[in-house]
């Protein structure tokens, strides 16, 4: 008797969520050679990539805090679930880049919990956060990836000169100069396609400092994926509800697997990502899946197919926009928590005319995230920024397997060689 699992996929992007139909004026996604079909006797076209530093090969080190990055994303996206049923999204690569270039101005209790939460000093993280900003931009003819970041003040602090050429040396100098709404904004979305634009309406002169990091990803689909079947079906919310979703259908042989509570397919986006998408089983929930993942045992979730599976897949075809800010108490399983506490130490920032100490600012972080999964592929850009202030901020295999997200899943877009989170969000109504 053959057994079918029913998953059906998209994606959402961080604490005001808006769902909307893809539109005529979405940016476009890089254009590449037409591939159709999808069977296992095909041979796909080349793809020519440029000479950029390979992530295949991370050491154990390495491999352990970029483990801890993508698990702190899963902590704070599971913590959001707990608020709202809304579709939410976050980057954990761009809050990663972010929080790594404060703590390089950290010191006592903030300085070691930042070491702690990643089992490593600043300066292994500073190193692998620098192969990630050269390896992971990449620019072929079926995607394309682009990374920023930055760092600011408020208009009377000054930096430390030591602060200054530590992250200038992992982190492409980032010094910009002054926050004010405009610039800060500016920046935001020129590097991010004018996608993500007005994240802050207003950078008050309580802020001492902010630090800034951005990704713009796009990319076609791979490996004979067409989606010309678009069909509307059922999609059963989290809250209980049915609503009408357009979904993208056709039978691939692409890799799936299945785990204790949940099923998996990962989808090809151009030469070096994929598009992972987890269904929990009936009766489980996203954040009943979300409470057992880790970041290596996500990074060793690997979908496979030895071409005797043909996988019928139904994925849901949606555009999500949504704003995230940390909470007051960020959780305590990030490990983070005395970098976001008043009177945290930030003295090897700030030069000695400044302020030493946070007092009555303390650290905060938002972010904004929009993401869009059609026909042609996916488009995802994020801004994440934390800076200081006094005011709060905003199965067995078989013949045939069908996968059809038509409820409640988990989505990330993942590097192939190293398992790094670009994104990661959950999807939970329609």
């Amino acid at each position: 008797m053959k057994k079918f699992f029913m998953l059906s996929c998209g994606l959402a992007l961080l604490s005001i969520s808006t769902l909307t139909a893809c539109s005529d004026d979405s940016p476009e996604l890089p254009s590449g050679n037409d591939n159709n079909g999808g069977t296992p006797e095909e041979t796909l076209p080349e793809i020519s990539t440029p000479e950029t530093p390979s992530l295949s090969d991370l050491s154990q080190k390495e491999l352990s805090i970029l483990d801890r990055q993508n698990e702190i994303g899963l902590i704070l996206l599971n913590e959001d679930l707990t608020r709202s049923n809304d579709n939410i999204t976050l980057s954990p690569l761009t809050f990663n880049l972010a929080i790594s270039i404060i703590a390089n101005g950290a010191d006592g209790a903030a300085l070691s919990a930042f070491e702690k939460a990643y089992s490593a000093d600043v300066d292994d993280v500073n190193a692998l956060n620098s192969r990630l900003l050269n390896a992971l931009p990449s620019a072929d003819s079926y995607s394309s990836l682009s990374l920023a970041t930055s760092m600011w003040t408020g208009q009377a602090v000054t930096l430390r000169q030591e602060f200054i050429e530590r992250i200038s040396t992992s982190y492409s100098s980032p010094y910009k100069g002054v926050a004010t709404t405009n610039s800060v904004n500016e920046w935001i979305a020129s590097t991010t396609g004018n996608n993500i634009r007005n994240l802050f309406e207003n950078i008050g002169d309580d802020v001492q400092f902010m630090s800034v990091s951005t990704v713009d990803f796009s990319a076609k689909w791979r490996n004979g994926m067409e989606f010309t079947d678009v069909r509307e079906a059922d999609f059963h919310n989290a809250d209980g509800s049915t609503s009408k979703a357009k979904m993208l259908n056709d039978k691939y042989f692409i890799p799936f697997a299945t785990g204790d509570s949940y099923s998996a397919v990962s989808l090809s986006l151009g030469s070096r990502y994929e598009l992972l998408c987890i269904l929990p089983d009936e009766g489980k929930s996203v954040s009943d899946v979300l409470s057992t993942l880790t970041g290596s045992n996500l990074r060793e979730l690997r979908c496979t197919n030895n071409y005797q599976t043909e996988v019928e897949l139904s994925l849901p075809k949606f555009e999500v926009n949504y704003d995230w800010s940390i909470p007051s108490v960020i959780p305590e399983s990030t490990g983070l928590a005395s970098m976001f506490a008043k009177n945290a130490d930030y003295g090897r920032l700030i030069a000695e005319s400044g302020v030493a100490k946070l007092g009555d600012s303390f650290l905060q972080a938002k972010s904004r995230t929009k993401f869009r999964v059609d026909e042609t592929g996916v488009h995802g850009s994020s801004a994440s920024a934390v800076y200081s202030a006094v005011n709060a901020p905003l199965p067995d295999k078989q013949k045939e397997l069908r996968m059809n997200f038509n409820r409640p899943f988990i989505f990330a877009i993942r590097e192939n060689g190293s398992g790094a989170l670009i994104f990661i969000g959950a999807i939970n109504k329609l």
